[in-house]
């Protein structure tokens, strides 16, 4: 582990480019469209050594970084860095109608992200390629609104999938055995209600359930980790606007963390200090009941400039573990351990 602050250094640079091509149809109630996603990588991981006899000497082994590629490859991280490219192709199809008042919009998409990491030594030119990893995205999208004269109603249901695996290609070049898979399931529905009277004073009701699901395995570790919970927010938000001159909100929005079902297994041979000290807190964490509590008030006025809003921002943010651990052996995460976040915040709208 390093901060930046001493030898040796943490480095990393990627830069990513997506651009969507697409087709929009217009009718008379209607509109559908259908886009192209395609896009290109390129990031580069590797350590730096502000001292010479640090980045040139093996005589110093709390100050050597070793490259893990599965497989029992290894390379000293002072003689190597790690570099990635991807290539991104995928599609988006969306739609738009009005059904009487009401409105509806429909999206989803799909992307696939191939990535190829390679060793890059400094004495040699040619990147070979070590492993690659695939990584499938499916989105989802729906918006139901019902707009009235002085309210807005609003329904959404949020979706999202990933599938990823990598494996060693001189092993295994069609990664029909794989090192390391990990899928991802967040859907969400919401329901959002919006007064908006001519009146000084104007408020918003809501809730949203989310449903979190992870699984992650590390065959060459012997390592299996999956976590599913349910959470309920419901919104309060209250909001004032006088001659469009001052504007506050106050927002109150709790939660409530329900666990459903772990599942861990891992081998004792493989235990090492990232597994003790992170992959088991993280277990720990998914896998207790939680209550947060998040509060935040919010006021802009053109009163200092006529032309811009200028305004200050609180929010405190709460999380309160219901339980602890149900295994001796994890982390012993703390008994009704807490977490208190404070933010303050001056801005301009420009």
């Amino acid at each position: 582990w390093t901060t930046g602050s001493i030898d040796p250094r943490f480095e990393s640079k990627k830069f990513e480019m997506k651009y969507n091509p697409g087709l929009i149809l217009n009718f008379k109630e209607s509109t559908f469209g259908v886009k192209a996603i395609l896009g290109n990588g390129r990031e580069s991981l590797g350590i730096t050594y502000k001292s010479d006899n640090y980045a040139s000497s093996l005589l110093y082994p709390d100050r050597i970084h070793y490259l893990n590629m599965g497989y029992g490859f290894n390379n000293i991280k002072d003689t190597t860095s790690t570099r990635k490219y991807s290539t991104i192709l995928g599609a988006e199809l969306s739609a738009h109608t009005h059904i009487g008042s009401a409105v509806l919009d429909i999206s989803s998409s799909f992307e696939r992200k191939d990535e190829n990491n390679s060793n890059d030594i400094r004495s040699s030119k040619i990147y070979n390629i070590r492993s690659k990893y695939i990584e499938d995205t499916y989105n989802l999208h729906v918006l139901w609104q019902v707009p009235k004269a002085y309210s807005h109603q609003l329904i959404t249901v949020k979706g999202q999938y990933v599938n990823g695996y990598d494996g060693h290609v001189e092993f295994a070049p069609d990664l029909s055995r794989i090192n390391y898979s990990v899928q991802f399931l967040e859907a969400n529905m919401g329901y959002l209600y919006t007064r908006n009277q001519h009146k000084p004073w104007n408020y918003d009701l809501g809730v949203v359930a989310e449903y979190f699901y992870i699984d992650r395995n590390d065959f060459a570790s012997t390592l299996s980790v999956s976590n599913a919970y349910l959470r309920i927010a419901p919104t309060f938000r209250l909001r004032y606007d006088r001659f469009h001159m001052d504007n506050i909100q106050l927002s109150f929005n709790p939660a409530y963390q329900k666990n459903l079902n772990n599942n861990l297994e891992y081998s004792t041979n493989s235990l090492n200090n990232f597994i003790q000290g992170v992959v088991f807190w993280d277990y720990d964490y998914y896998s207790t009941n939680a209550y947060q509590l998040s509060w935040s008030a919010k006021w802009t006025t053109k009163r200092i400039s006529s032309q811009y809003w200028t305004g200050i921002r609180l929010t405190y943010d709460y999380h309160k573990n219901l339980d602890n651990s149900n295994s001796d052996a994890l982390s012993s995460f703390k008994s009704n351990a807490s977490l208190r976040h404070f933010t303050i915040g001056l801005f301009i709208n420009l």
